[in-house]
């Protein structure tokens, strides 16, 4: 951990790098899970051939079959997942904007009293 003299400030520092990792994770997941939903999607259009029908309908129900619905609620989680890391990391940004801007004002401060007095 880096050594910024403030045991606060350290540790939103350290939660910023930690979420950075859980961001790219859950971002990972995301972007699979789209990914697989669209290709099960495209297997179902397929094997739909078979069966006949128009293209429309074919489309409509691989859309609406099992195997792609249950990827909703999973992407759904990790979309959730991924915007509440971006917020968090945000957070921990504001944190650490605030304090600088606090310390440089504490410094500009005590400079102004030394040459005062």
């Amino acid at each position: 951990m880096l050594n910024l003299g403030n045991e606060n400030l350290e540790r939103a520092v350290h939660k910023i790098s930690e979420y950075g990792k859980d961001l790219g994770f859950w971002e990972a997941e995301y972007e699979y899970l789209v990914a697989m939903q669209k290709t099960v999607e495209a297997e179902e259009f397929l094997r739909l051939g078979s069966v006949g029908g128009t293209v429309e309908f074919r489309k409509a129900s691989a859309k609406t079959s099992e195997r792609v619905k249950c990827f909703i609620i999973k992407i759904k989680e990790a979309k959730e997942k991924y915007i509440e890391l971006r917020h968090k990391i945000k957070s921990a940004e504001i944190f650490t904007n605030l304090y600088r801007t606090v310390s440089k004002n504490l410094e500009r401060e005590k400079d102004t009293y030394d040459k005062l007095g």
